[in-house]
């Protein structure tokens, strides 16, 4: 039915598990940079809020995971459109 099997429904749930994946990490990193200002308010030294690497890190992987499960979801579409299409002729 269908003769190229990279664009199948596995594809699909692949993209959104990364997708799903990247975005666990971006939340453990939101909880950690949490943690970390609440360190800095208990225990008062130079605090001062800085655009970091690990700030633009975690900015990155939330785009990164978005981006994976916004294509898994065009994907899943392609492929039904591509399953109807192929029942059509």
């Amino acid at each position: 039915m269908l003769s190229n099997p990279l664009f199948d429904r596995s594809l699909y749930k692949k993209l959104h598990k990364t997708g799903r994946y990247f975005l666990a990490c971006g939340t453990l990193m939101v909880f950690e940079k949490c943690a970390e200002f609440l360190v800095c308010i208990v225990l008062p030294s130079s605090f001062n809020i800085v655009l970091d690497a690990n700030l633009v890190t975690l900015f990155l992987v939330f785009a990164f995971g978005l981006l994976l499960k916004i294509q898994a979801d065009f994907m899943l579409k392609a492929y039904d459109l591509k399953e109807e299409n192929d029942l059509t002729i």
